[in-house]
């Protein structure tokens, strides 16, 4: 009987959820359907950056839409785990898309990655992630199961780019150190190299304390790309 009562207590609150991933799958494709047709025409060089690649899904999802001849993909990854998988992706076999085997930072590094213990996420995760408070809301970052992984300077990186390509997109899906790499990037005027930043900021992953504090953060960032840099920012569940 108890169970019968949880299940439909439960109901309205398995309701909103399942709403809330059919609103935003459909206000993503409406954004990647636009932003594939209007920010740039067929005579610029495009380059669209994958920053937390995992197994491509991203990249198999954005390439749908940006599949014009004059759009170049890049990825970059931290986790050595999911390597063989990106490999195998025909357009990085080919060569046609660039693997940058490590994560983006405020520089070049080498730094801990955490989430990929059996008992965090395991080797292939989603969550993992260089921020050992990430996902503090599910368990505690584990300093001697992490592994160490390399990370680029994404200001200089940014900056050497836009030399040779007319715009460039980014999809930032770094689990939890979008928001320290933001806020530099908008300190040091690099973010003005980004014309639209997909960016999925991770605060609701992390205990409840930490979270207000990095969701002030977030809000912060947010405030400042929209109105005082020129990047168009579209946020991405």
């Amino acid at each position: 009987m108890l169970d019968k009562l949880f299940k439909v207590l439960r109901r309205p609150q398995i309701l909103l959820v399942r709403f809330q991933r059919i609103w935003h799958g459909y206000i993503e494709l409406l954004y990647a359907n636009y932003d594939s047709r209007s920010q740039y025409s067929e005579t610029e060089n495009v380059l669209f950056v994958d920053c937390g690649a995992n197994l491509g899904q991203g990249y198999h999802w954005f390439s749908k839409f940006f599949n014009q001849s004059n759009i170049e993909f890049e990825m970059f990854e931290p986790n050595p785990n999911c390597y063989p998988f990106l490999e195998e992706i025909p357009a990085v076999k080919s060569g046609k898309v660039k693997l940058n085997k490590g994560g983006i930072g405020r520089e070049d590094s080498h730094v801990n990655f955490y989430g990929l213990d059996d008992s965090e996420g395991g080797i292939l995760s989603q969550g993992g992630s260089t921020n050992i408070e990430h996902n503090s809301k599910f368990y505690s970052g584990s300093e001697p199961k992490s592994i160490e992984v390399k990370i680029f300077n994404f200001s200089e990186y940014l900056q050497r780019q836009s030399a040779l390509y007319d715009k460039i997109l980014v999809k930032m899906d770094i689990e939890g150190a979008e928001v320290e790499l933001l806020e530099s990037l908008i300190a040091d005027k690099s973010i003005e190299y980004i014309n639209v930043l997909y960016v999925e900021f991770h605060s609701q992953f992390q205990d409840s304390e930490a979270s207000k504090i990095t969701k002030i953060r977030e809000d912060r960032i947010i405030s400042k790309i929209k109105n005082e840099t020129n990047t168009l920012l579209r946020i991405w569940h």
